[in-house]
């Protein structure tokens, strides 16, 4: 069985489980998100249209908190003293005030996001982040993914990122995975950059 240290972490193995259950749900949660976007009701009972505009509302303030509270699974480490934290900063803020926070903080991210085309420039420096993201998912006993994505390293290998604040404008990086991986990243680029240099100088 696996105990809970001061503050109420978990152990590896269980946090493993945790991560794993948060990235599942988040994929739900985004899912069910965007089809709430594009849903419309054609109607032109007035009453009616509030009622749904309403419904629409109320769900898409319980999606913010429960996507709040898996992000927050995936990203950090888990303890139910933190969980409960998390929860309470959540809910402590009007519910509608936390939708209007997240919606502004996801359009402010979207926005500063580099456009990352479907192909890498660099398929070398891909290959070399594949088999990176292989031995670090083998490690944490965790899903490639949940490492960082397939766009995610095509854009390392467009944009060859040699500071953290250009490696977060990579789509699907953010401030967690910068911190946790932006250094071995960004000497990977590095090193990569130095061997093409090296080629066309011919040495």
């Amino acid at each position: 069985m696996t105990k809970e240290t001061a503050g109420g972490c978990v152990g590896d193995e269980l946090q493993g489980r945790i991560t794993k259950g948060a990235v599942y749900f988040l994929e739900k949660t985004t899912t069910i998100s965007d089809l709430l976007k594009k849903s419309e009701l054609a109607t032109n009972n007035k009453q009616t249209a509030k009622q749904v505009a309403n419904a629409k509302e109320l769900l898409a303030e319980a999606l913010i908190m429960k996507t709040g509270m898996l992000e927050y699974a995936r990203n950090e480490k888990f303890s139910v003293d933190g969980y409960l934290t998390h929860k309470a900063a959540l809910l402590l803020g009007d519910n509608r005030q936390v939708a209007a926070a997240e919606r502004k903080r996801t359009q402010t991210a979207t926005a500063a996001k580099a456009d990352i085309p479907e192909d890498a420039a660099h398929p070398l420096l891909l290959e070399t982040l594949k088999q990176w993201r292989h031995t670090k998912a083998t490690e944490a006993g965790l899903p490639a993914y949940c490492i960082l994505t397939t766009k995610a390293l095509t854009g390392i290998a467009c944009l060859l990122p040699t500071d953290i604040h250009t490696l977060m404008t990579i789509p699907q990086i953010g401030r967690v995975k910068a911190e946790k991986y932006g250094e071995e990243i960004v000497n990977m680029v590095w090193k990569y950059r130095e061997t093409i240099f090296s080629k066309d100088q011919g040495l």
